[in-house]
């Protein structure tokens, strides 16, 4: 047999880790590269070359079908504080409380306090008071790590799941659980155009706490304590350890001009973003849209989107 080639160029790696999930001998790492985005590598002392590595790999074995939609609506939470924790409509906080209420799990990115850096990854909550840790955009890669393993044993024990991540992880995740019982399982989908790396926002982050003289503790990528908009923030602790906060205008940071310029993303992501908005079968969309004012407030949407190979509903997110 020959040696397993994961990947021949970079652009036919998503880093979702569905690979690294389904390899029963440990066999795969994920290692970063120059600009610190995550690559499978295979370790072959413990490979047998069994090929689930290969065949797992959804982002290489792609669905080409295209899909319409069949029915659209807007909304929104009526519950303005949920909202106002969100980056748009406050929807998935929503579903994810009555999951939660039912004794259900949900999975979505969080960032997590690591050797005094906020680090991207996805995590498992099943308790509301941990919801906020989910709640809101994040403009960076997360780190999967074992994640689709806990989902498939939440569904095996007949939990509920939802599931929130970028296209190519609920594509993964589908293809780990192959023809596995779905019924209880959601998934939440962003409408992703890229993602940069968690090393990339690790600098940003040293950069920002270097000026303001304090230790960072929270980020929000889109803060609507002054409005609704594309602005973030950062919590920090100065010197006195007081928490202060700090807005950053997306015009004087370096981190959204290049993401919004497409400059800072993963090899390949603008190409397959378009693909994975016309082929997804998820049960829910996300993606910013226009504000819409109501009663003197400005609100961001949620998409209602039936998919004519789903029966389920697909919700975009605003």
């Amino acid at each position: 047999m020959g040696r397993i080639e994961l990947y021949k160029d970079k652009s036919d790696c998503c880093g979702c880790e569905a690979c690294v999930n389904i390899c029963k001998r440990n066999a795969i790492k994920m290692q970063e590269d120059e600009y610190g985005f995550l690559y499978p590598q295979i370790d072959s002392s413990l490979c047998v070359e069994c090929g689930q590595c290969k065949k797992v790999c959804s982002y290489q074995n792609e669905n080409t079908e295209f899909n319409e939609p069949l029915l659209a609506e807007a909304a929104t939470v009526t519950d303005r504080e949920i909202c106002l924790k969100s980056a748009s409509g406050g929807i998935f906080a929503a579903l994810a409380k009555k999951i939660l209420q039912e004794g259900g799990r949900v999975y979505g990115c969080a960032f997590t306090y690591k050797d005094g850096v906020l680090y991207p990854e996805h995590v498992r909550v099943q308790s509301e008071n941990d919801l906020t840790r989910l709640q809101g955009s994040k403009y960076v890669q997360s780190k999967m790590g074992s994640i689709y393993k806990n989902v498939k044993e939440d569904l095996e024990e007949g939990r509920v799941v939802l599931f929130s991540g970028t296209p190519c992880q609920i594509d993964a995740l589908n293809s780990y659980l192959k023809n596995r019982e779905k019924n209880n399982l959601f998934t939440v989908d962003i409408i992703c155009h890229g993602t940069p790396s968690a090393k990339l926002f690790a600098e940003y982050l040293k950069h920002i706490a270097k000026n303001i003289n304090g230790k960072i503790v929270d980020f929000r990528f889109r803060d609507k304590s002054g409005g609704w908009g594309l602005k973030g923030s950062v919590i920090y602790q100065d010197k006195m350890d007081k928490l202060r906060k700090k807005t950053l205008p997306i015009q004087l940071s370096s981190y959204y001009a290049l993401f919004l310029d497409s400059e800072t993303y993963r090899e390949k992501c603008v190409k397959k973003s378009v693909v994975y908005t016309r082929t997804s079968c998820v049960f829910i969309f996300i993606l910013p849209f226009s504000n819409l004012a109501i009663q003197g407030y400005n609100f961001h949407l949620a998409f209602l989107y039936r998919n004519e190979n789903s029966d389920k509903l697909l919700l975009f997110f605003f």
